[in-house]
């Protein structure tokens, strides 16, 4: 476990009815709503990312998503394949898990499902980015 090595999990928050907006392969793809962790367990991560890595990203704006997936895309051309080519949205609520603190700038949070959440069930495509 994490905890046994030394990281410190981030501070936990309920949800309250927020809409998450995250990147999915607009496809039905195995890859959507799987943490980064989960997929590629052998991504290194720096200690105060590595929980981060067994969550899903999530933003809390939508315009703000959609420009930092733009950002992405201008670094690296393979972004698409990467996180996904439309963005999705739903409402978490209480029972659905937990969220990291909203960062003000970037409007990022993780979201920690409970057990038994249903992503697919959840989280509804909005649009296509590319």
């Amino acid at each position: 476990m994490l905890s046994n090595c030394g990281v410190r999990m981030p501070q936990m928050f309920e949800p309250n009815g927020v809409t998450a907006f995250r990147y999915v392969f607009s496809d039905d793809n195995p890859k959507n709503h799987k943490p980064v962790s989960i997929l590629n367990p052998s991504r290194d991560l720096p200690d105060d990312l590595k929980y981060s890595g067994y969550a899903l990203s999530c933003y809390d704006d939508e315009d703000m998503a959609v420009a930092r997936y733009k950002n992405l895309c201008k670094i690296n051309k393979k972004m698409p394949l990467i996180l996904g080519d439309a963005l999705c949205s739903g409402m978490l609520e209480n029972s659905d898990g937990m969220i990291s603190e909203i960062e003000c700038k970037t409007r990022h949070f993780d979201f920690y499902e409970y057990e038994g959440f249903e992503p697919t069930e959840k989280f509804i495509l909005k649009r296509k980015l590319i």
